[in-house]
């Protein structure tokens, strides 16, 4: 999806889940309210979950937590989608830094059981939000159609720089 915050900005580190995996989540840290700074994310680690197909019922189990990236904040935070339900894009606030996110999720479906059927992701549910108001709104930002978070981008130094997800086509593995 495309980067938000400053592109230029910290080191860049891309956190792919596990082959069968899809994003379910993040954990992280942000610095909180100060008399020059509105709370901002300053640390995020990826959480992947065990996409588990049973004819064409898809359920998510917990997986792989991805590499820590950043630097730790004093205001620690988990958002993680709904059960069986996988990250599929992210709205919030940026400008310097990436001051605030929101996950959206979806639940995944099966239009059969067979190798190569394609998952669908369903209808969306937006998480609570994380970080502050700094920065600008920006638009929701989706992975395209037919696929889901598979990973996370993110541009670290001091603050979190900038964001995205990879996303990837989800379909059933032999």
């Amino acid at each position: 999806t495309m980067l938000v915050g400053n592109a230029a900005g910290g080191t860049q580190y891309q956190d792919d889940c596990p082959a069968g995996q899809a994003l379910i989540g993040f954990s992280g840290n942000a610095l909180g309210p100060s008399t020059t700074l509105d709370t901002v994310n300053r640390q995020i680690a990826a959480r992947c979950g065990v996409v588990q197909i049973v004819g064409t019922t898809v359920t998510i189990k917990p997986g792989a937590t991805l590499p820590v990236r950043g630097m730790a904040g004093t205001m620690a935070w988990t958002r993680t989608c709904p059960a069986d339900q996988v990250v599929v894009g992210f709205s919030g606030r940026s400008g310097s830094y990436v001051d605030q996110l929101v996950l959206i999720c979806a639940p995944l479906t099966a239009a059969s059981s067979a190798v190569g059927a394609a998952l669908m992701p369903g209808g969306t549910t937006s998480l609570t939000a994380i970080g502050g108001n700094g920065g600008s709104a920006f638009a929701a930002i989706k992975c395209a159609t037919g696929q889901v978070g598979a990973g996370s981008l993110v541009r670290e130094g001091d603050f979190m720089d900038a964001f995205s997800i990879v996303c990837s086509k989800a379909t059933i593995a032999p």
